[in-house]
């Protein structure tokens, strides 16, 4: 969502995707030059559409991070496996492993923690910005809807 703020001395463009989740100060600065484009001076739908922007933002995130947890487990399924190869340096079956097979299960264990590990901080990153998101919903419901009202 792209917000096009227009005033007199000319205007400025607001892409929520990057803006959001923001500080208070932020959002506070945000309202304000809002106040500068006669379009949304006491628009109380133009907060709404915000609001609901970051809900759905949030729903979005969650839905990521919930997939990244099902891949996650199947990814750890996979290291588990390849780690006890390395490990026990035979197949489940018993059936001994040369060395070369034990080099590759234990390179393959190796990419596979990575990659969990890599998938584990986006789902911290994406945990963060709903967080954000969900305390950004709070203070405009609270801060900047209130003040316009008052």
């Amino acid at each position: 969502m792209t917000l096009r703020i227009e005033y007199p001395q000319g205007h400025m463009d607001i892409y929520f995707d990057k803006f959001f989740p923001a500080s208070k100060g932020q959002i506070r600065k945000l309202s304000k030059v809002v106040l500068l484009d006669d379009r949304y001076r006491f628009d109380r739908e133009f907060w709404g559409s915000v609001t609901q922007w970051m809900e759905d933002e949030i729903r979005r995130a969650c839905d990521e991070e919930q997939a990244l947890r099902r891949y996650i487990s199947k990814a750890y399924d996979v290291w588990s496996e390849n780690k006890h190869l390395a490990d026990d340096k035979k197949t489940p079956a018993g059936i001994p492993l040369n060395a070369q097979e034990i080099k590759h299960a234990r390179s393959l264990a190796k990419e596979n923690r990575k990659e969990i590990n890599s998938m584990l901080s986006d789902v911290k990153k994406k945990q963060y910005k709903v967080k954000r998101l969900r305390g950004n919903i709070d203070f405009i419901k609270k801060e900047v809807l209130e003040d316009d009202q008052g």
